[in-house]
């Protein structure tokens, strides 16, 4: 399964992530469905390096 990145915005974020000074959350969903999410799009990248790699590791 491949690696996804959504920007989220508004609504979109989670209410659990939701904070005034926040106006826009990554969603970065790995290849066994788990969610993560990143305030920087340098993590968030580098998430997904590393997310794919792994995945690559066991064979996807």
């Amino acid at each position: 399964m491949a690696v996804t990145l959504k920007m989220l915005k508004g609504e979109e974020i989670p209410s659990e992530h939701r904070r005034p000074d926040l106006e826009a959350l990554i969603e970065v969903k790995s290849h066994d469905g788990s969610l993560h999410y990143l305030e920087s799009e340098e993590e968030a990248a580098n998430l997904v390096v590393d997310l794919h790699k792994e995945d690559q590791e066991e064979g996807g």
